[in-house]
């Protein structure tokens, strides 16, 4: 499973790569992640040259570990009051597996841009890395 998931993340990575033109292996790779059902765009398409936003980036958590139809199906919670609809069953999965984290107590600031660094603090959480307490394994900044 972990080689798996590191192996679609670094996919991932070559999208988040900052280009003014697409490059065809670029293109490539948003079709692979689509086909494996990870990566769907809008219906305006990928958007590859956009940045990635914190309720987009969570939910593309949610899928590399395969757990969006529990997210949806799920009765999980979050506190935050500015998550649309459409991203709520995968904000509170990640929440109540502490994936994410607000940026205050009831705010999770969805339509913010998400780095690259932030996106990994959350495959870390996932991999069961932690980024708090006394002995952190990893700061998300570094």
């Amino acid at each position: 499973m972990k080689k798996h998931l590191v192996s679609v993340i670094l996919a991932f990575c070559v999208l988040m790569t900052s280009a003014l033109a697409l490059t065809r292996g670029q293109i490539n790779t948003a079709d692979a992640l689509n086909s494996l059902g990870l990566f769907n765009g809008t219906d305006q398409g990928y958007q590859l040259s956009s940045q990635l936003n914190r309720s987009d980036g969570s939910v593309l958590l949610v899928r590399l570990l395969g757990k969006e139809a529990e997210a949806k199906s799920g009765n999980y919670t979050h506190p935050f009051t500015d998550v649309a609809d459409w991203f709520a069953p995968h904000a509170a999965y990640a929440y109540s597996n502490g994936y994410i984290k607000g940026v205050t107590a009831t705010r999770y600031a969805s339509d913010s841009n998400m780095s690259r660094s932030q996106f990994y603090t959350l495959v870390l959480r996932a991999l069961g890395y932690t980024d708090s307490g006394e002995t952190p394994d990893f700061t998300w900044d570094s």
